[in-house]
C-alpha cells in the first residue's frame, strides 16, 4: 500500500493458478501490486470496484478502511 499505515495481511489463490486471487488487507490507502494480466474485475469488500492497470503490470486499487470487530478503527474516525 501507498501509505506507511496499511499491510497486506493474506493472499489466497483460490483457483491453483492465479488467475483468482484474494487478499486481506489492513489500513487505506492505494494499493499498488502487479499483475501480467489485466483483471476483468475488483472487488473490494464483495462489491465491484474501479482499478487502474498498466501494460507493464502495475496495478492500483484504492481501498478504504473498514472497521472489522477485532480491529480497531482509524483515529480519524468518530
Amino acid at each position: 500500500m501507498l501509505n506507511c499505515g496499511g499491510t497486506i495481511v493474506d493472499v489466497e489463490c483460490r483457483d491453483g493458478n492465479g488467475s483468482e486471487v484474494n487478499m486481506k488487507v489492513e489500513g487505506a490507502g492505494r494499493l499498488l501490486v502487479f499483475s501480467s494480466v489485466r483483471p476483468q474485475r475488483c472487488l473490494v469488500d464483495g462489491f465491484e470496484d474501479a482499478f487502474e492497470w498498466e501494460n507493464g503490470g502495475k496495478l492500483m486499487v484504492d481501498v478504504s478502511w473498514k472497521q472489522d470487530k477485532n480491529d480497531l478503527a482509524p483515529a480519524n474516525d468518530p
